[in-house]
């Protein structure tokens, strides 16, 4: 598969010269089973404290609102950024929220549990780009960087079918032990990589010249925004879509007639990004970026309609694999136009991402609270209708309007 390819054709370039590098990411894909395996229980966890799919809903959007939050405190007053203290707070609120969220009773202990579960998602990316900048040098980044993100998407892959199996044993603690001894793992890693990088030859990152305060910041993102418009909606709705999945694929997977299988619901769903980029390179030699996104996830929608005509589980999760594979070309299609822009506009460089990066909090903040409202409102089959017929409109208005 191609993620796995670029893992061993990596490890055979370097062999042991990033054995740090190697270590970290050893020490990702054990902390994303960690994380992945609480974020496919906790809408299972709210309900189960008889709370409505709407709460539920708000609930989990609020982290991404409490991310969003402390991205721009964070961004504006932390000024040198250290990986090494930016990981020990991540593994500090990482446990705090492990913690929390198995102690919680009350309203309060939930949304607690959200905002530390926002902030150490900040602090991860954070101290991934740290590490980059200090440690590996410029030329071998961008293939770290996709060696980073084959382990972390091998870890999500593969924490839903463990958390599938585990949910209702140990007396419920089931998933929380599983968290707990990913999460053991991942620190020991840590603890390595913290005694090995006290000895490892640094990079010295180049600073930005730039510095612009948060006025004149909004007044550039609303001139660039203007150029990107039809990308931004797109990066919006994709994560709305993938919101959709991890809010009310837990819950649509302890229906009676998925069994102790249910697991394999979000396994369908991330399994097509493993791969998926491999068909891309044949794909873009025919056609457009921009039309291959709009077109596959206009696709991916009209795949995600039919799930409520479907009863029979192998079917229901042959149609889920079906439109993530296509969500799949269309995701790494709009990271390539992004990277074009940037290309293009290399002194926006900064802004560029920032208006991804929020689009992408956007999604995650609106994604949850529209699952949880509708699942309510019409059943959790008939949900994923009505987002697949606005993802559809959205789609093709999108494609015409770039055409």
């Amino acid at each position: 598969m191609y993620y796995l390819n670029h893992v061993f054709s990596h490890v055979r370039h370097y062999k042991t010269k990033h054995s740090l590098l190697y270590t970290l990411v050893t020490m990702i894909f054990f902390w994303s089973i960690f994380d992945a395996v609480l974020s496919y229980f906790i809408p299972i966890l709210i309900i189960q404290h008889s709370y409505s799919k709407t709460q539920m809903g708000l609930l989990i959007g609020s982290s991404s609102f409490f991310g969003a939050v402390f991205d721009i405190f964070f961004s504006k007053f932390v000024k040198t950024p250290r990986f090494r203290s930016l990981y020990i707070a991540m593994f500090v609120l990482s446990t705090a929220f492990l913690v929390v969220l198995y102690t919680a009773h009350s309203i309060w202990f939930f949304i607690l549990a959200m905002l530390l579960w926002g902030i150490y998602w900040d602090l991860f990316h954070f101290a991934n780009f740290d590490f980059m900048s200090t440690i590996v040098t410029e030329y071998e980044r961008p293939s770290s960087f996709g060696l980073l993100v084959v382990l972390q998407s091998l870890g999500i892959t593969i924490a839903p079918l463990l958390a599938g199996l585990v949910i209702g044993s140990l007396m419920g603690t089931g998933p929380f032990v599983l968290s707990l001894g990913m999460l053991t793992i991942s620190f020991m890693f840590f603890l390595n990589l913290l005694a090995s990088t006290r000895i490892a030859h640094v990079v010295v990152p180049v600073e930005s010249e730039r510095k612009n305060n948060w006025l004149t910041e909004f007044h550039l993102w609303k001139k660039i925004s203007r150029r990107l418009i039809p990308l931004l909606v797109l990066t919006f709705f994709l994560y709305v879509v993938d919101a959709f999945f991890w809010t009310l694929g837990p819950l649509l997977a302890l229906q009676d007639k998925f069994g102790s299988f249910g697991g394999f619901i979000l396994v369908a769903y991330t399994v097509p990004f493993l791969f998926g980029g491999l068909f891309l390179k044949h794909i873009t030699v025919r056609y457009e970026h921009r039309h291959i996104a709009f077109i596959c996830f206009s696709i991916a929608s009209v795949l995600i309609v039919l799930l409520s005509t479907i009863a029979a589980p192998l079917l229901v999760m042959a149609l889920i694999f079906a439109a993530a594979f296509f969500l799949s070309l269309s995701l790494p299609t709009v990271n390539a136009l992004y990277s074009n822009y940037i290309a293009d506009e290399r002194m926006y460089e900064k802004e560029i991402e920032g208006l991804a990066d929020f689009f992408y909090n956007l999604g995650w903040m609106i994604g949850p609270i529209a699952a949880g409202l509708l699942s309510d409102a019409i059943g959790i089959s008939s949900s994923f209708t009505v987002l697949g017929v606005i993802g559809c409109i959205v789609g093709i208005v999108l494609f015409r309007i770039t055409k």
